[in-house]
């Protein structure tokens, strides 16, 4: 880039690019803070737009800089020659359709409720007025080219763009957006028109509504009639889409409406967007008219600001229909009373999220150690080749020793030369006494089986009862019941939204309840979509009265004799999908007053909610801490019986398998 001056001859150097468009860069003036240099790119029209700089330039005075962005020196190159402009740079300044629009004003201005679009749109205004007054055509007015100021003041830029009259010269504005473009200029070739102040002032009135209604364009409808316009075309054919003194083919799209606004600006807006261009108020009556309305102005809640003409608060309601803020401060932000429906559903969900989370009992099943049949038997193996040896071999000593004692016994009759009848008296007894102390042993075993099977069977009948109690723990069925209440709680939080369309819905069959009925009856019974119900039956049912879908209602189906249950559930059910056709044919809204009623109830059904909620999740903790104690003691003391039983249960085994098998010791067969 060649070396650039200011007309002082004070050297310019030019950094960091701001912004480019077809005609010029606009770069940061290294120290010059604050200041901006436009410097244009296509020579060929450079002697015009030069022309029209030195006019602006010498234009210049505190009140036209003060709503615009003035061009203040002019940018010269090395050889004198005009190349573009120094200006102010707007720091922090936010063009005005990020002000009206709602997710970027929240993003950088959260705290611009409408109170600040309204003076935002009276700034304006009186900028246009300020323009106006010293014989200036704005010509491209967009909402590109107005910057706003955190504190909602308003500039003007691209200056350079005005329509100016040098020498008698008109040096035409030739740019512009259609949306913007009065209706006399729609398809113009805008370089071969001469612009006046009523086309600037189309284009404040379309900026003011979309200040004034969070972004609407006014001539953005829904059509009707079969058109599908284009904006442009809209514009062009006057079709403002909320006229209420004019016929046009669209109609106000749902949410934002100028009835929220006072009557005076609501004639303001008819009169911008009539057919009669010379109707279009001034910027000055704008102003005015926007001052008085600042005037007029209440607030419900921080961030609610309306015109206090209406009798409750619009943003509320939108706020409410749209789930989202529109404006910047959160109604709870200063501890404002939550009240409507949105805030209750928060409640309910933070209520269900708290539930979600409640401890489950650490032990929900009887221990294994309340199981008698975990006291499972001991393994014991059939009598190996050895061990079976060793029995025979016991039995065998057993006989020998048997026989040793009757032998001894017959040696001793016989030393004592007794006879033959001692001896037979003698050989017996002597068995009969050796005997018990052979088998002694036996009864000892047969004893100590007794005992254990005693005391088993009685650790045995103490762990099932301890069991039982576990089970039949009154506390932990009232737990569970508590439990099965919160899942359903749970689950009818979860629809909550769809309890709120069922609430809405009732109220708009109310309303609309002739409008469905009378849909209804164009469709006849003789034709209903029942499977089960022959052309017989049902022109039966016609001659008793029951001719359209209109006349399908349970009081009078009851009355008909020959129509079971299912019968009248399939009539019920083809009425209902007639009725369903009913609500989708079109959008259906309430009447404020009943729309409140609605929210209402689905806020009351909300709040009934979340109390249920609560408590159900205190009782559930008071009770889940009272089943733990309980089963934390019935636990202890299952541990220890439990204990005690595999004892008894193993010296049970062991005794019963020594008995039956003929063993010393189990525990050596188990070796």
């Amino acid at each position: 880039m060649s070396l650039l001056f200011d007309d002082g001859g004070a050297p310019l150097e030019l950094h960091a690019r701001v912004g480019e468009g077809g005609e010029a860069t606009v770069r940061h003036v290294a120290g010059r803070d604050g200041v901006l240099a436009k410097v244009y790119k296509d020579a060929d029209d450079l002697d015009q737009h030069v022309r029209k700089v030195v006019a602006l330039v010498a234009m210049a005075s505190s009140g036209l800089e003060k709503v615009a962005v003035w061009p203040r020196q002019l940018v010269v190159d090395s050889s004198g020659q005009a190349v573009g402009f120094l200006m102010e740079h707007l720091k922090g300044w936010t063009p005005l359709f990020s002000v009206y629009q709602t997710r970027s004003r929240l993003r950088q201005m959260p705290q611009g409720d409408w109170g600040f679009l309204v003076r935002v749109a009276r700034n304006l205004a009186t900028a246009v007025a300020t323009v106006h007054r010293a014989g200036l055509v704005i010509g491209d007015l967009n909402e590109s080219n107005v910057l706003v100021s955190g504190q909602a003041m308003v500039k003007l830029i691209d200056v350079d763009s005005f329509q100016v009259e040098v020498d008698g010269t008109v040096m035409a504005c030739p740019v512009g957006k259609a949306e913007y473009l009065a209706p006399e200029l729609q398809g113009r070739d805008l370089e071969a028109v001469r612009r006046n102040q009523r086309h600037d002032l189309f284009a404040l009135a379309v900026l003011v509504f979309q200040t004034l209604m969070l972004g609407r364009h006014p001539f953005a409808g829904r059509p009707c009639g079969g058109l599908e316009p284009t904006l442009e075309q809209s514009v062009a054919n006057h079709w403002y889409a909320h006229t209420t003194v004019r016929d046009v083919p669209l109609r106000p799209p749902p949410g934002v409406t100028t009835t929220w606004l006072p009557p005076l600006v609501q004639t303001l807006f008819e009169r911008a967007f009539g057919t009669d261009a010379s109707a279009r108020p001034t910027a000055k009556v704008w102003a005015e008219s926007l001052r008085e309305l600042e005037q007029d102005l209440t607030a419900c809640s921080p961030g609610h600001v309306y015109w206090s003409g209406l009798a409750a608060c619009p943003w509320c309601r939108i706020e409410r229909r749209s789930r989202m803020r529109v404006f910047g401060v959160p109604v709870d932000a200063k501890g404002t009373v939550l009240t409507t429906a949105d805030e209750a559903l928060a409640e309910l969900a933070e209520a269900a999220a708290r539930a979600g989370h409640l401890p489950a009992l650490v032990q929900t099943t009887v221990p294994a150690e309340a199981q008698v049949n975990n006291l499972s038997p001991i393994p014991v193996s059939a009598l190996s080749e050895a061990e079976a040896r060793e029995r025979r071999r016991d039995w065998i000593v057993q006989v020998g020793r048997t026989c040793a004692v009757l032998g001894v016994g017959g040696a001793a009759i016989a030393a004592a030369g007794a006879g033959t009848e001692v001896g037979m008296i003698m050989g017996p007894l002597s068995v009969v006494l050796a005997y018990p102390a052979l088998f002694f042993q036996a009864g000892r075993r047969a004893r100590r089986v007794r005992e254990v099977r005693a005391e088993r069977a009685s650790l045995r009948a103490e762990i099932e009862q301890l069991g039982e109690a576990w089970e039949a723990n009154p506390v932990a069925a009232e737990l569970a019941g508590k439990r099965a209440q919160l899942d359903e709680l749970l689950r009818d939080a979860g629809r909550a939204e769809e309890k709120r369309s069922e609430i809405r819905d009732r109220y708009l069959a109310r309303s609309y309840g002739n409008e469905v009925n009378q849909f209804l009856s164009k469709y006849s019974v003789l034709v209903a979509d029942v499977n089960d119900l022959s052309a017989r039956r049902l022109n039966a049912l016609y001659e008793q009265g029951l001719r359209t879908a209109a006349d399908i209602v349970p009081g009078k189906l009851e009355v008909v004799s020959d129509l079971d249950q299912a019968d009248r559930d399939q009539l019920l059910a083809w009425r209902e999908r007639m009725a369903r056709q009913f609500w989708r044919s079109g959008g259906f809204s309430l009447p404020p007053e009943t729309e409140d009623l609605a929210d209402r109830e689905f806020t009351a059904w909300v709040r009934d909610s979340v109390a249920k909620i609560t408590d159900a999740e205190r009782a559930i903790r008071v009770l889940t801490e009272e089943v733990e104690n309980t089963q934390r003691s019935l636990a202890s003391r299952m541990v220890a019986v439990y204990e005690r039983a595999r004892v008894v249960e193993r010296a049970y085994e062991d005794t019963k398998h020594a008995i039956v098998l003929g063993r010393r010791s189990v525990t050596q067969a188990r070796k």
